[in-house]
């Protein structure tokens, strides 16, 4: 059986549709293709990933490995997902970068980020 990934591979710009989930293969290597990236100085205070709208597809967020505490992700007013010291997200579809709000558990730490 052949494998379809290869097929609807980065650059082919076709997509691949697994029952109701369709997945776009992007070429994160080509730099047309990122609509911003960056790192947040992050507190225990939430803030967006960016100051201003910043229109994507699709976002990663990792916590930095010099982290020591965990960071919280979510919305503007509530951080419920938890990315551990070094880790990183899958892609995470959103329209827009800074309707991403980031926070550290305790102390301080870096958010690394970029979008598509």
């Amino acid at each position: 059986m052949p494998n379809k990934i290869d097929e609807y591979a980065t650059g082919s710009g076709r997509s691949y549709g697994e029952g109701d989930r369709t997945v776009n293969m992007v070429d994160v290597a080509n730099p047309s293709s990122v609509k911003g990236a960056g790192t947040v100085a992050a507190t225990v205070t939430a803030a967006p990933l960016s100051a201003t709208a910043l229109s994507c597809a699709m976002v990663k967020l990792q916590s930095d490995p010099a982290n020591t505490t965990n960071v919280l992700w979510g919305g503007d007013t509530t951080q419920p997902m938890v990315l551990l010291p070094g880790l990183s997200t899958d892609w995470i579809p959103i329209a827009d970068a800074a309707l991403i709000s980031v926070k550290m558990a305790s102390g301080t730490g870096n958010v690394n980020w970029i979008a598509l």
